[in-house]
């Protein structure tokens, strides 16, 4: 309804409503507290805004002839369905704790899928959940591109050892102190000629006996020299 008439000036109340979705999952990766990569953060945007480049999209904009997702090799290829609803998607997400909200509701739209995931994880956890749809669309990308067809367990835990080591980088990295007074002071301390500094991290899922390991090595520099996960039997004695 136009504002002269009493409404709020907007015509499609569908698109205010997605607007609104955006912006409610956009301020919580934007707070001031929220550690998650500028990459990913652009990223989520992206999807949001039904910007990536999936098969449905660039078939909708003549530059595929095919709009059937590359991995299943069954449906057509749109952001919910290579995020979401696909199968590899979907072995990716059974690894994760979010397997149950996400594989039995009946939402079907992905901006309102995270808007109902927002109301009920914690921040760190919807971090999490943006973090592994990332990886998904990175391990897309790597096997439609270098043939490169990851194991799902490999893609949650990528997902969850960068954001561990973000936050770590990005905490480790720096000392603060505080000249008592005036505002506090961040300053940033490279490590020595010759050092290297390794950021691990495990995670455990006790009911299937299994545990993830993860671990980056960087230099001096920032560099990321080595990187590596591994999957190792987990028994409570």
């Amino acid at each position: 309804m136009p504002k002269p008439s009493g409404g709020l000036g907007f015509w499609d109340m569908s698109a205010f409503n997605q607007a609104l979705v955006t912006k409610q999952e956009w301020r919580i990766i934007q707070h001031p507290d929220s550690q998650i990569p500028a990459t990913v953060k652009r990223f989520f945007w992206r999807a949001t805004q039904n910007y990536l480049p999936t098969f449905g999209n660039l078939e909708t904009r003549k530059l595929r002839d095919s709009l059937i997702c590359p991995r299943c090799k069954k449906e057509p290829e749109d952001t919910f369905h290579c995020l979401v609803s696909c199968i590899y998607a979907r072995r990716v997400w059974k690894q994760t704790s979010f397997t149950t909200l996400l594989l039995q509701t009946r939402i079907r739209d992905l901006l309102s899928l995270w808007k109902y995931m927002a109301t009920l994880l914690t921040r760190l956890e919807f971090e999490l959940l943006v973090m592994v749809c990332w990886s998904i669309w990175y391990s897309r990308n790597t096997f439609l591109y270098a043939g490169d067809s990851r194991d799902p367990w490999r893609v949650y835990i990528r997902a969850e050892v960068i954001l561990e080591e973000f936050k770590s980088a990005t905490v480790d990295s720096y000392q603060v102190r505080n000249s008592g007074t005036g505002p506090r002071q961040i300053y940033w301390t490279p490590l020595q000629s010759g050092w290297f500094k390794a950021n691990v991290d495990a995670a455990v899922r006790e009911a299937e006996e299994y545990a993830g390991l993860g671990v980056i090595i960087k230099n001096k520099e920032g560099k990321v020299m080595a990187a590596a996960v591994s999957k190792r039997l987990y028994l409570v004695m």
